[in-house]
């Protein structure tokens, strides 16, 4: 499934906010936030883009074997269009 570029823009935005909370020196010194927080920013920020990247070569992965399947199983134009039709409906959440 192809990324879009809102789905890039999200990820920069969250690498942003976790760089900027780690960049705010007003979170060092004493007990510090950077020591209550123990890393967990960036960890769920580095968790987001594995998860993002997986879903996204799964996808991938799952429609061209199921194209692939419909191409060597003589499949229809009109049942290739169905199953197209199908893998978008999945991809806006239909």
């Amino acid at each position: 499934m192809e990324k879009t570029i809102e789905d890039y823009k999200s990820l920069v935005e969250l690498l942003r906010q976790a760089l900027l909370f780690y960049a705010n020196e007003g979170n060092y010194g004493g007990k510090s936030l950077i020591e209550v927080d123990n890393g967990s920013q960036a960890k769920f920020a580095l968790a987001k883009i594995k998860e993002f990247t997986e879903v996204s070569e799964t996808l991938e992965a799952d429609y061209m074997k199921n194209m692939n399947e419909a191409i060597e199983g003589g499949e229809s134009p009109e049942n290739m269009l169905k199953i197209i039709e199908g893998f978008k409906n999945i991809a806006n959440g239909d």
